[in-house]
């Protein structure tokens, strides 16, 4: 009850024959709840002094008390998605206080790095590595005496004909904040090498062969890819957000000198069918070299793969098999490792990532008036649609690859959704959507199309007015021939999705934040440089670093951004290296 604690503290005299219900009895209570809270708050106190522990509420005051900012807060809007991405607070300040204690040493700056990026990353303390300073009497720099190449030790690809073990290190005047790469090497900066690009596992592949040729291709569409795997050599998730090219000239040689890239569960590997069952390959049937259309197959049994080409030849007579390899792309659209959780319901579910028939697949897709497709978790499987004409009422694809010269909807479709889809044909090109004319006594309303997360070539219609095309989202569209003539129809109000120049626009043009480009104006467009404009190659639809930030963080790829990563721990990475030494980062794209 409460006022037990206090009453009997009083004289009993005052105290008499107190009732629970006395005037004294009430207020005394009222005491000794405030008393309660007192001791809870003091008792409690221990806990808040550390950041694991503390109450929520004062988690604001201690990042205050550090001078807290988020590495996550530079260079993002306001959105519910962006705050998202802020994460935890709790961990956030805990993170920036484990760095601050550790302030100055080389692990600070790649921690901070790894934190806020998940980029892979090598510090360079230049006051280490570096041993000649530049004359500035001198045009040219004089070698110094050298410096082992700590790079070797750390980076995935190793020569099989290393150079000396030794590389002079020559200072320059210029720092590495202002100058970037040209003032690498000045004594009082650390620099950051990172991995940034990104890349996305495909699981169980029905590779390709080649026409005319004795090898296969990884892509189940026979285009030529570069293999990565993770940067750090470590685990091999389904995405990797810091990757790295595997290259032939640091892995030339048998597989099995390579435990930590080929092998079950590492960045590449092949299943061959053992009777009913498909079996990995043993890494020692397997040696990296170049492979090509002049190549023969072996005829001791050996395979060989090309992971500069992505190309591999098996032995004669080989048995079926299937691939696991990583492919670089800029982020979560077109479909594959990315799309997690339970698969939509659908008339149709594909469990794998195998090449399939178009015509070996419709009878089970189509359902009365419906026909819907959906990949299974971290799935990509390819589907070969032909020449077919898709004209039932209701048409839904998920997360498929699909081959074809052109997607036709047919006169009867009311409705077509294209989620995390990639549209190309043969050779690779984005592949367009063509609409069909309707018969003129068709009194229905226009079709409705929604396009989310894909990647197609343009958009036509002999009737726009018959077409309602809802915003697009994060999608890549890239016209091809003629087939633009909906482009002018897509919405002002489009989220984050890249559109190719077309006519009359010069170049190639990128949306910006929360808007889309038409094709028939130039309102709300900004104009930008790919590192590459072909679908299949490293750095499709990227735009490429040297250009401003406004056309660097816009388009399909703006939530994983690596520009304003970038510029964000340029701005806090000053925090974590020795009093007068600065800091900067040099991204490894290559």
């Amino acid at each position: 009850m409460m006022g037990d604690r206090l009453l009997p503290l009083l004289p009993s005299i005052i105290r008499g024959e107190s009732r629970p219900d006395d005037p004294l009895a009430k207020t005394l209570a009222a005491f000794e709840a405030a008393l309660a809270l007192v001791e809870a708050t003091i008792g409690k106190g221990y806990d808040d002094s550390f950041i694991e522990t503390c109450d929520p509420r004062l988690l604001s005051y201690l990042g205050d008390l550090i001078g807290y900012q988020s590495v996550l807060d530079a260079g993002y809007g306001k959105t519910s998605e962006d705050a998202a991405d802020a994460g935890n607070l709790r961990r956030d300040i805990a993170r920036t206080i484990w760095l601050r204690r550790r302030k100055g040493t080389p692990a600070a700056p790649a921690a901070a790095l790894k934190a806020a990026t998940g980029w892979h990353s090598v510090v360079f303390e230049n006051s280490r590595n570096v041993v000649t300073a530049a004359s500035v009497r001198l045009p040219s720099q004089v070698a110094g005496r050298g410096l082992p190449d700590f790079r070797a030790l750390v980076r995935l690809n190793n020569p099989p004909n290393p150079p000396p073990e030794t590389v002079s290190r020559v200072a320059t005047l210029r720092r590495i904040d202002a100058q970037g790469e040209r003032g690498r090497w000045h004594p009082q900066d650390v620099v950051l090498e990172a991995w940034p690009r990104r890349a996305y596992q495909m699981h169980d592949v029905t590779p390709l062969q080649i026409a005319d040729t004795s090898y296969w291709s990884f892509s189940p569409i026979g285009l030529d890819t570069q293999l990565y795997g993770p940067a750090d050599m470590g685990d091999c998730p389904p995405v990797l957000v810091s990757a790295a090219p595997v290259h032939l000239h640091g892995v030339a040689g048998p597989a099995s000198n390579h435990p930590r890239i080929y092998g079950e569960g590492r960045a590449m590997a092949v299943k061959v069918r053992c009777g009913e069952t498909l079996e990995p390959l043993d890494p020692q049937w397997v040696t990296f070299g170049p492979v090509g259309a002049d190549h023969a197959c072996s005829k001791e049994g050996g395979w060989v793969i090309d992971p500069d080409s992505g190309r591999i030849l098996p032995p004669l007579r080989a048995p079926e098999f299937l691939v696991r390899y990583y492919y670089e792309f800029g982020g979560d659209v077109g479909g594959g490792a990315y799309r997690q959780g339970i698969a939509p319901p659908a008339n149709l579910v594909i469990a794998d990532s195998l090449t399939h028939a178009w015509g070996a697949l419709q009878a089970e897709a189509k359902k009365e008036q419906s026909t819907s497709i959906v990949a299974g978790p971290s799935e990509r499987p390819t589907v070969f649609m032909g020449d077919c004409v898709l004209d039932t009422e209701s048409i839904a694809f998920e997360g498929l690859m699909l081959v074809c010269s052109r997607l036709i909807i047919g006169p009867n479709v009311m409705s077509l959704v294209l989620r995390d889809c990639t549209i190309v044909d043969s050779k690779g090109n984005p592949a367009p959507i063509v609409c069909e004319p309707r018969v003129l006594e068709d009194t229905r309303g226009p079709a409705d199309i929604t396009i989310e997360r894909s990647i197609f070539g343009g958009l036509s219609a002999a009737d726009p007015s018959r077409v309602r095309l809802k915003p697009l989202s994060h999608c890549i569209v890239q016209p091809h021939g003629g087939e633009v003539s909906l482009l002018a129809m897509l919405p002002q109000t489009g989220v984050n999705s890249t559109v190719f120049g077309a006519a009359p626009l010069v170049g190639q043009v990128i949306t910006r934040l929360n808007s889309i480009v038409p094709s028939q104006g130039q309102t709300r467009t900004t104009p930008v440089r790919f590192e590459s404009e072909r679908y299949g190659t490293v750095g499709y639809a990227q735009p490429a670093d040297e250009q401003p930030d406004a056309s660097r963080e816009s388009g399909a790829f703006r939530p994983v951004s690596r520009a304003w990563m970038h510029r964000a721990m340029d701005k806090r990475l000053a925090e974590y290296v020795p009093l007068e030494a600065r800091a900067g980062i040099i991204l490894s794209t290559h």
